[in-house]
């Protein structure tokens, strides 16, 4: 892939690629267009797909409004004691 930067571009997209961690602007544009590629990907829902989802997100709303929850530093501590290690505070 060739992308070509104008000139006016060039300085500031040189900062934040150094800022990413990239060692051109060019590797970091193209970061950019390929991270646009893929979220695409992600808006491409079948309607079962969409449905599937929404059911989970209330199966799991009815499960908070039963009080079949715990507080998150509770499922943390839990899922770290599970692998052995240890989540400081």
């Amino acid at each position: 892939m060739e992308i070509n930067i104008p000139p006016a571009e060039q300085e500031r997209l040189t900062a934040l690629a150094t800022l990413h961690g990239f060692a051109t602007p060019e590797e970091y544009a193209s970061s950019i267009v390929l991270n646009a590629v893929q979220l695409d990907a992600f808006a491409e829902l079948s309607a079962d797909e969409l449905a599937k989802s929404v059911a989970s997100i209330e199966r799991g709303l009815a499960d908070v409004e039963a009080g079949r929850s715990q507080p998150a530093h509770e499922a943390m501590d839990e899922i770290a004691n599970k692998f052995g290690f240890t989540i400081p505070r």
